[in-house]
């Protein structure tokens, strides 16, 4: 079985992540869904728990009719050692030989540890955590457009726009 990894901190879990997802098992038997930084919450850039977030990815792949045997989802904490990164979350995943990602440094050190075949993830144009984030601070409702449907409602149950605003 052909098992790749894709990380993300997914603050919020956006069209852009279901992208790479639905991209990635097209040629995938499964993908290894890491949430970074599961630790981090309740902040400007990280406002959403590791529950939360894990809750708006399964959402959404139920939603899209992604069954379970195709994927996993496993929330990491983060270490604050590049050089040690890579290792640390090698300790909690099954055996993948193929990262997914957009993130630079991520490419870098998994580049860098030379374990697994590294792929560049096309970028959503417009679609970012960022984005929607500032969207969500300034009252713009446009940022439910750049989520799945489910991921808008949980947020909206969470109050989570509330949240944010008050974290930033």
């Amino acid at each position: 079985m052909k098992q790749a990894l894709f990380v993300g901190r997914f603050q919020p879990f956006h069209l852009g992540h279901l992208s790479v997802i639905k991209k990635a098992l097209e040629v995938e038997d499964r993908l290894i869904i890491v949430i970074g930084s599961a630790e981090e919450n309740h902040e400007s850039a990280n406002p959403f728990t590791a529950g939360e977030r894990f809750q708006m990815i399964e959402a959404t792949l139920n939603a899209e009719g992604i069954s379970h045997d195709r994927h996993a989802i496993i929330p990491i904490r983060n270490v604050e050692n590049f050089m040690l990164w890579t290792t640390h979350v090698d300790q909690y995943i099954p055996p993948v030989y193929k990262i997914y990602t957009g993130s630079d440094i991520v490419k870098a050190l998994y580049k860098e540890h030379g374990k697994y075949e590294v792929k560049d993830i096309e970028l959503v144009s417009g679609v970012s955590g960022t984005r929607i984030r500032e969207k969500m601070l300034k009252g713009d409702d446009e940022w439910k457009q750049l989520v799945h449907k489910t991921v808008a409602g949980l947020i909206e149950k969470w109050d989570g726009v509330k949240r944010i605003r008050m974290v930033s």
